[in-house]
């Protein structure tokens, strides 16, 4: 009796730790399942989050940068801004000393007009339409290259520059191109109208070149702005030789902004152009900025 006594409680023993066993296992089975299906879950959120609201931290703010270049070399004569200073279109920034290419166009002048001698043809308005096709290429020049330098900013980033200022530019062109072509064809006719064999003569078509190359290097001893901005990267002074094609400035526009950011391919498949944004700045923590997309890069 003691021996079946004992094999009993042996069994209930080996039952009560399998039940202590299956009781013990139920909680780690559905702590289990339910980190299983959290996962899921999160991984899910994360992916549809990526596509329906995405966000980047690899963003910066960009903006138009245009070196101030002389396009003749001389002495800096006046300075009209300062560090930051903020400009406006067509403000005079630089003035080199002139003098040297006063003297030229008076010089191109006199040669001129000792050349029309010469060939005895003494129409004086040759004179004047010569000064004047002088001045329009120097402004064709310059509407050109801003045209040129807009279009490849356009090209580059056709979501930094507005309507307004592609039609601005174009029509700065479209006028200095019709000065131009007025002011030549003043010139032909001052041309004809003293004969062709001083209108076709080689010494003749000198003068007028030198001329006109005096009036272009003359204009060019004025920079000026050429978009709304603020100067920067500004360390020279009164005195200062500057060489053509030297940057002594940097022109910062003031209006074409625009933040550059980063995304993933995930997060593009649900991006638009037009779409609202939200957006943070280190230089203002806790404050939100809203803003669109204005383009999204092919590439």
């Amino acid at each position: 009796m003691s021996n079946d006594n004992q094999t009993n409680k042996i069994e209930e023993n080996n039952d009560l730790e399998k039940d202590i066993k299956k009781e013990t296992r139920k909680p780690i089975k559905y702590l289990t399942w339910f980190i299983l299906i959290l996962s899921v879950l999160i991984f899910y959120w994360y992916v549809m989050a990526d596509r329906h609201t995405p966000y980047t931290d690899q963003a910066r703010v960009s903006e138009i940068y245009i070196p101030i270049s002389p396009r003749v070399s001389g002495f800096l004569e006046k300075v009209n801004v300062k560090l930051h200073s903020p400009v406006e279109e067509g403000d005079i920034i630089f003035e080199l000393d002139h003098r040297p290419y006063l003297i030229a166009v008076q010089e191109a002048k006199a040669n001129l007009e000792n050349t029309i001698q010469q060939l005895g043809a003494q129409d004086a308005g040759i004179n004047s339409a010569a000064s004047s096709v002088g001045i329009a290429k120097a402004q064709l020049d310059m509407a050109q290259r801003n045209y040129d330098r807009v279009m490849r900013i356009y090209d580059i980033n056709p979501g930094a520059l507005s309507q307004y200022d592609r039609d601005r530019v174009e029509t700065s062109l479209d006028r200095a191109i019709e000065s131009l072509a007025s002011s030549e064809a003043n010139l032909e006719k001052a041309k004809k109208q003293m004969g062709v064999r001083g209108a076709e003569n080689p010494q003749f078509k000198l003068a007028i070149t030198k001329l006109e190359q005096a009036q272009l290097d003359f204009e060019f001893t004025k920079l000026y702005a050429e978009i709304d901005g603020h100067i920067e990267s500004f360390n020279v002074d009164v005195g200062y030789y500057c060489n053509a094609g030297q940057a002594l400035a940097t022109l910062i526009s003031k209006e074409n902004k625009w933040i550059q950011a980063d995304m993933k391919e995930n997060n593009l498949s649900h991006i638009e152009k037009g779409d609202s944004v939200n957006f943070v700045l280190d230089v203002a923590p806790g404050k939100i900025f809203t803003g669109y997309v204005k383009s999204i890069g092919f590439g």
